[in-house]
């Protein structure tokens, strides 16, 4: 009894942790104008408006790389000095040969305030925001264009060779702006069956007006099935008046 509570339990676990995980990968939710414009942004992430605070940055923390600098020096020296006497004359000479080597660290600190750089670097952020701003609308115009004509092919009675093209051509510009990210978005979700369901409602608009048009082709029947009955009255009507008379 104790082991198969046991069972039961593990079991019952595993059941609330998986089900929540298969219903959200039976439904998968629409992909968004939003998530092609995310996919737009990641895919320019390295020319963004964000590049250029990047360099700032580093152009402020160069301050903190010092400069070397290095140098050698060699000095030859020759002295000489003569010394005279009532009973000598001398001469003395020395050569000298002198090697200096310098090194210097230089830290321009200054820069972690501001650095020169950052002028220019403004400018370009400018350059970078109208850039992004400009990637978004097109990514929008594209999305949305589309969706109008996949809902025209969708709409359609028969294949639209032109239609088709069309949406290929969108679709191709789409995945050069998120690096080929839409295509595979889209083949992640569902198809579209909204054509199958026309195609499947078709015979049976078909199949409903066809009772109709009998009815329709039925009813001048009747019609002249009363109007001769009508005539059969009167004349009934009328044949006992002329007995009478």
């Amino acid at each position: 009894m104790t082991r198969t509570t046991a069972v039961v339990c593990i079991t019952l676990l595993w059941l609330g942790f998986t089900a929540p995980t298969l219903a959200e990968s039976d439904s998968k939710p629409p992909l968004t104008v939003r998530d092609v414009v995310r996919m737009a942004i990641k895919a320019a992430r390295h020319s963004g408006p964000g590049r250029a605070e990047q360099l700032a940055r580093r152009a402020r923390l160069a301050g903190l790389v010092p400069q070397l600098k290095l140098g050698a020096r060699r000095g030859l020296q020759q002295d000489q000095s003569s010394t005279s006497t009532l009973s000598d004359d001398r001469v003395n000479a020395s050569l000298g040969d002198d090697l200096t080597v310098e090194a210097g660290l230089t830290f321009q600190l200054d820069r972690l305030v501001f650095a020169p750089e950052e002028v220019r670097l403004l400018a370009v952020e400018r350059w970078l925001a109208a850039d992004r701003r400009k990637l978004v609308e097109d990514v929008v115009r594209l999305f949305f264009r589309r969706e109008r004509l996949v809902q025209e092919r969708d709409s359609a009675a028969a294949d639209d060779t032109a239609l088709d093209a069309d949406i290929a051509e969108l679709e191709a510009l789409l995945d050069a702006y998120t690096e080929n990210q839409f295509t595979a978005a889209l083949a992640k979700l569902p198809p579209r069956t909204k054509r199958s369901a026309q195609a499947a409602g078709a015979p049976a608009a078909s199949n409903v007006a066809a009772p109709a048009a009998e009815r329709v082709k039925s009813e001048p029947e009747a019609s002249v099935r009363t109007s001769q009955g009508a005539e059969a009255q009167t004349s009934a009507s009328t044949s006992p008046a002329r007995e009478f008379r």
